[in-house]
């Protein structure tokens, strides 16, 4: 996705952009993304962004980990493992 930034009282503010467009208005649309701000020429990710980017990396890693340790913490997919029978 494109950035871009905004400096708002002396710090700047990073943002992603996505643009759209809506086919039945006939008019594209736009909108963007808070992901953290520039501290000292050095990006500093707000939270919600680290986090994704975390989870991305994770899901490169070892997609079918995540998906086995999904399973386990539905109680319904580890009571369908443990008992070899469909959860009811």
């Amino acid at each position: 996705m494109p950035r871009g930034g905004q400096r708002i009282n002396g710090v700047e503010y990073v943002y992603e952009y996505e643009s759209t467009w809506n086919s039945d208005k006939k008019y594209g649309t736009h909108k963007r993304n808070y992901i953290g701000k520039m501290v000292d020429d050095v990006f500093m990710p707000n939270k919600k962004y680290r986090l994704q980017q975390e989870l991305e990396v994770e899901k490169k890693k070892s997609p079918l980990t995540l998906q086995a340790n999904w399973g386990l913490a539905c109680p319904a997919m580890r009571a369908k493992k443990t008992s070899g029978q469909a959860p009811s």
